[in-house]
């Protein structure tokens, strides 16, 4: 995934949980494993760069709500009654249905980050954890303190695994001083902020109310915006809002799924693309979008990037497949480690079973992978050297207790909000 013209046909050696070598590999290299690779294709790990791993339990559920505002309030009811364990399942079962999907690093924005974090180690996934902040300054300090040590030590503990950024979650739901407050603490530690923007209409009509401004003019004057920040949907840019993102080196966050579904509209990303923006995908939380599937993002990127530009190559497949891995790295700030297969980079990569009627004969195989293949064809899911799934088996998720637990806590969830 470096260019479009980096196809080969070859082996790939892994040492140390990083790629050793491609191609033709040395002689001397004696290696413990041998997977057999024929009819599969092998690319980098998947990166969903927004989502909510412990919304899991609200997948097909609150789907009848006319607009966001609503529909946010209809979840944060249920959010109020969960408990500490009850995330940590939900997370778990996320990110089960993530590795079974071939993502291999995500971003999650959520509160009780201790829980999400615990799964991530119990299962060897990636994540950045979002240091999550929720109203005014006293608050996001509350929150900040609670959570910020903890972070540093599980970061130095797993740095190979567990990152942090700092989440302000909105403008309507984060007042300015939260969001400068939290941009000097991310400077601070290291690491990036992470916040939803221009998502609905009603957002931005209520920002310019409001502030004067377009949620994007709006941020850039608190001098928040910078290479080091990654904005959820950006689904209405206005004025000069382009000139913005292109200047400040922010990464846009593609959320097809959830900006359809709940009726938000459609992000002009072949505009950000065109404009040097970097753009990632991802899924969002599995309540505004009901699954945690890249490919099934991918594809619909692709789809309603030709119906809305009236132009089928606005996006190309390998465009699209960049924003779901070398573009999602960048975002995170993870480009030096992963995002593509080359030598030195993290061994996180996934194969693709090909050899099944729906994809014969393959042709294109950037076309396969964003038209054609589904989840269910990963064969093969590795995150630093280590086979995290291989042939319908996970090595670190007992996948049928799990799905006993999840179910078994959503009654419980349910039955606390109507007593």
């Amino acid at each position: 995934m470096t260019r479009k013209e980096d196809l080969f046909r070859g082996s790939i050696a892994v040492e140390d949980g990083k790629i050793f070598a491609m191609g033709e590999i040395p002689e001397d290299f004696q290696g413990e494993l041998i997977i057999d690779g024929s009819g599969k294709i092998a690319l980098p790990g998947l990166i969903n760069s927004h989502t909510h791993a412990a919304m899991q339990y609200f997948k097909n559920f609150n789907d009848t709500h006319s607009d966001l505002e609503t529909w946010l309030q209809a979840v944060w009811k249920y959010e109020a009654v969960l408990k500490k364990e009850d995330i940590k399942i939900a997370s778990t079962m996320a990110i089960a249905e993530m590795i079974r999907g071939g993502t291999t690093c995500f971003t999650d924005m959520y509160f009780d980050v201790e829980q999400t974090v615990e799964a991530l180690i119990e299962t060897r996934m990636k994540a950045t954890v979002g240091l999550t902040l929720f109203g005014d300054l006293e608050e996001s300090k509350r929150r900040i303190e609670k959570s910020l040590s903890y972070l540093k030590e599980v970061r130095a503990d797993h740095p190979h695994h567990v990152s942090f950024d700092v989440a302000p979650h909105a403008i309507y739901t984060c007042t300015r001083d939260t969001y400068t407050y939290g941009k000097k603490i991310a400077d601070e530690n290291g690491c990036r902020l992470h916040t939803h923007l221009s998502e609905s209409p009603f957002e931005v009509e209520q920002s310019k109310r409001n502030n004067g401004r377009s949620p994007i003019s709006y941020l850039n004057s608190l001098q928040v915006l910078d290479s080091n920040t990654y904005l959820a949907h950006v689904v209405h840019p206005i004025d000069e809002d382009l000139d913005i993102l292109r200047r400040t080196g922010v990464s846009v966050i593609h959320n097809p799924s959830s900006n359809c579904k709940l009726g938000n509209g459609i992000a002009p990303i072949s505009l950000y693309k065109d404009s040097q923006v970097n753009v990632a995908l991802g899924t969002d939380g599995s309540s505004s979008n009901n699954t945690l599937d890249m490919f099934k993002e991918m594809r619909l990127a692709a789809m309603i990037s030709a119906a809305s530009t009236r132009n089928p190559v606005a996006l190309t497949p390998f465009d699209i497949i960049r924003m779901a891995t070398a573009n999602g790295a960048k975002a995170l700030g993870k480009d030096s480690s992963c995002g593509t297969l080359e030598i030195g980079k993290d061994a996180d990569i996934i194969l693709v079973d090909t050899d099944k009627p729906h994809i014969s004969p393959m042709n294109d195989p950037y076309s396969a992978i964003v038209y054609t293949c589904s989840s269910f064809d990963v064969d093969t899911v590795m995150i630093r050297g280590d086979i995290v799934y291989h042939e319908n088996r996970f090595s670190y998720i007992d996948i049928e207790r799990e799905e006993s637990r999840i179910r078994e806590k959503w009654e419980a969830i349910k039955q606390r909000v109507t007593t």
